[in-house]
């Protein structure tokens, strides 16, 4: 029978799949240059920088199925600063990691962050009521505002359902932009005509606002991993979507943040 395959096996294997992931893992954590962990490791190159790169993307796309959003969430599964937002299914915020100027006048605009003064590139994050990261966009340049990433970022409009609610910053106005009967709770914002926020605007802002913090500690996390605390090369600015990925949905395997004192 037939389909297509050729009989004759291809080269043999020099590493074993645990190696391979371990090498995967490795240089992640630990930010090392490619070429330091093919001499490290006795690879050529090319040949260290193919299992990285099919790893990763592997590693990307396996935890991305697997860690998203979750509604079986039980109530005490959740952290006490959420417990009065029950059906809160994602913390959103976004985040930026610096990469190098490319030569491209276009492509240094779209980078270029008047934030952080410098070229960067942009991801949208999400986490569960627990602390989980349960979302992570697409890669964006900085010129890419929070609500046009929102809008065009199809899987996560496509998971939230009618009843769902977002949390987001003061400045995340994109309920026009979610699927119907799906609700934004941010903190409060101050009309044209007002002075001051009265009592209970303050109470409920500091309630969501000590919420929120979660998303803020998680992205720290994810940041703290030594490859995302390098410099972007553009060389690689393609590849990077899939590596930013990784590092996120493996956070969730490190101890959780949210400790049984939070809970």
């Amino acid at each position: 029978m037939d389909k297509g395959y050729s009989s004759k096996p291809g080269p043999e294997r020099q590493t074993t799949l645990q190696d391979e992931l371990f090498m995967t893992l490795y240089r992640l954590r630990l930010g090392v240059p490619c070429q330091e962990c093919a001499f490290r490791f006795g690879l050529k190159l090319s040949k260290f920088e193919s299992i990285f790169n099919t790893w990763v993307v592997f590693i990307a796309l396996e935890l991305e199925e697997l860690c998203k959003i979750n509604r079986n969430i039980r109530s005490h599964e959740s952290a006490n600063c959420f417990k009065e937002f029950p059906d809160v299914v994602i913390v959103l915020d976004c985040t930026e990691l610096f990469a190098e100027t490319p030569s491209s006048l276009k492509a240094s605009k779209q980078l270029f962050s008047n934030y952080k003064h410098h070229s960067t590139v942009k991801f949208l994050v999400g986490i569960s009521t627990c602390g989980a990261i349960n979302y992570v966009s697409s890669m964006f340049g900085a010129l890419a505002s929070d609500k046009f990433i929102t809008r065009v970022s199809d899987d996560l409009l496509d998971s939230l359902k009618r009843g769902d609610v977002v949390m987001g910053d003061r400045a995340y106005t994109v309920e026009d932009d979610l699927p119907p009967g799906v609700k934004v709770i941010t903190p409060c914002t101050k009309g044209l005509s007002q002075v001051q926020f009265s009592h209970e605007q303050v109470l409920y802002s500091q309630r969501i606002a000590k919420a929120r913090v979660h998303i803020e500690r998680a992205i720290g996390r994810i940041k703290s991993l030594g490859l995302l605390e390098r410099e972007v090369k553009i060389s690689s600015i393609k590849h990077f979507e899939f590596v930013f990925k990784a590092c996120s949905y493996l956070v969730n395997f490190q101890t959780p943040f949210l400790k049984v004192s939070d809970k």
